[in-house]
């Protein structure tokens, strides 16, 4: 199995005949990161519309087009108001227009989406031809995973599935003030259990149904919802969605229940995926996200991801309760990398485990992700700060989690760590590393010329040896799937070792 610097490994020396169940929770961080790559309202393709991929709308639907004034502006800026963006879109899309990267207004179809028997329906404009990115494939990996569940199935195996943004429970409320859940909670994995049934559907395809029926992860509010819902003080302006992970790696520790019997004799695991820009920090029950400029932006991140550490914190909690953390870290825009380095024997790149190994035995210089401010490219500036995010590997070292960063291939279904190609661009990166020192990190000039070019081209090497692309030329759907693999190919789930 080969994943994100990992060509092959051994799992824990705790894995034995007696095979445990299994608890997890599937966390799915759906602030507009999610689905950045199809829908942004300022795409990094210039050639991109500018639109998100759910707008909520003011009242119910109704016959007919989508009237712009029916959307729920964000007051403020020009480029962050969905109103204005939706606006810009041409109304309808042309007869054959097959151009993916282009939106219109006919694009989008109304749903009133049910908070409770008792309370209104809460409506949304949705895009019904472009399914948002990487959110699908996320999905439709957690529903791999779910069949996997439920085809090795024991008595005592768990699952549940829910998402977060800036709080870890309800949509984005106009009128209403009910709590609705996006939570999928610990079901046993069997077809016959009805909630089991609802977490497959909400995680399956298609992700649109142009019957006028609701998509199951719409009804399930698995969707990016981009405006915030905590109520503004008095004469401010509501702000973009935020990420809470603190609250909602608490919520998932807790649905685990670490007090219970059930949870003492399983391995119990969380996914996160997420971008791990941590940009939302409660206080006394109130939401404080980030101001508009770059250094009190980055500030509250780093202060976000502090909090995640110290006296009963999260990620106390996940290794004291023996609890592992698996990070999916999504979204360019915080540069999901590995590091570039020669491995201790000189025989190729270092991989995450032997990097884990060295570090444990107290070797330094061998790390395999550098989320400090060594800033290589200043062209990724523009919106700081970059690397934080990255600092979610140490929970998953610390708890013996599989690190995985989604990341553009750096050459479509091309291995670069391939030791048995002898020439061509295929293994080029392995032989680069045999000829640098030991622990030595590699830089553009370190590469064989055919490949120096295209990193070059696409800044997939920065300064200070980030490796920004997938070394095994896997797309989105092929990294998902091979973590998705090696997540529910063997029990117990962990790397060796813990931090």
């Amino acid at each position: 199995m080969r994943i994100v610097g990992v060509p092959t490994f051994s799992l824990s020396a705790q894995a034995i005949a007696l095979i445990k169940p299994r608890r997890g929770v599937f966390l799915i961080d759906l602030s507009s990161s999610i689905h950045e790559i199809t829908h942004s309202l300022v795409p990094s393709n210039n050639e991109q519309s500018a639109t998100l991929y759910a707008y909520p709308l003011l009242e119910s639907c109704r016959e007919g087009t989508i009237d712009p004034e029916m959307i729920y502006d964000l007051p403020g800026t020009e480029e962050l108001s969905p109103r204005k963006k939706f606006e810009q879109l041409e109304r309808q899309r042309p007869g054959g227009e097959i151009n993916q990267l282009l939106s219109y207004q006919s694009d989008f179809k109304c749903f009133d989406i049910d908070l409770s028997p008792d309370e209104n329906k809460t409506a949304f404009a949705i895009d019904l031809v472009r399914e948002p990115e990487p959110l699908t494939t996320i999905l439709r990996g957690v529903n791999s995973a779910l069949l996997r569940y439920e085809r090795r199935a024991l008595a005592g195996d768990r699952v549940g599935v829910f998402g977060f943004d800036d709080r870890i429970e309800g949509p984005l409320r106009i009128r209403s003030t009910l709590n609705a859940s996006k939570e999928l909670s610990l079901v046993r994995p069997d077809h016959f259990d009805g909630e089991f049934r609802e977490m497959l559907e909400a995680t399956t395809g298609p992700f649109v149904k142009k019957d006028g029926t609701n998509p199951s992860h719409i009804a399930k509010f698995l969707f990016p919802q981009f405006l915030s819902n905590n109520d503004p003080p008095d004469g401010e302006d509501p702000k973009p969605i935020g990420t809470d992970i603190g609250s909602a790696l608490t919520r998932a520790i807790d649905i685990l229940d670490p007090d219970s019997n059930e949870f003492k004799s399983s391995e119990n695991f969380i996914v996160l995926f997420s971008d791990g820009k941590s940009n939302c920090v409660k206080n006394n029950g109130s939401a404080t996200c980030n101001g508009g400029d770059a250094l009190t932006h980055r500030t509250s991140i780093s202060n976000a991801l502090n909090s995640l550490k110290g006296s009963n914190s999260p990620l106390e909690r996940l290794v004291e309760n023996g609890i592992t953390l698996h990070t999916v870290l999504v979204s360019d825009s915080v540069q999901p990398h590995s590091l570039l380095k020669a491995n201790p024997s000189k025989s190729g790149c270092l991989d995450d485990l032997t990097s884990r190994r060295m570090a444990d035995a107290g070797h330094m210089g061998y790390e395999f992700v550098n989320w400090g401010d060594g800033f290589g490219d200043e062209r990724r500036r523009v919106t700081p700060p970059y690397h934080y995010a990255n600092r979610f590997y140490e929970g998953s070292r610390a708890t013996g989690g599989f690190w995985t960063p989604l990341r553009n291939p750096c050459i479509p279904g091309t291995n670069l760590l391939d030791p048995s190609s002898p020439t061509g661009l295929e293994g080029s990166l392995h032989r680069s590393c045999m000829k640098k020192p030991a622990g030595s990190t590699l830089s553009l000039n370190d590469l064989e010329d055919s490949l120096k070019t295209i990193f070059q081209t696409y800044n997939y090497l920065d300064n200070s040896g980030r490796l920004l692309c997938d070394p095994y030329g896997r797309d989105l759907r092929g990294q998902i799937d091979d973590f998705i693999d090696l997540l529910m190919g063997q029990n117990p789930i962990r790397l060796v070792g813990r931090g």
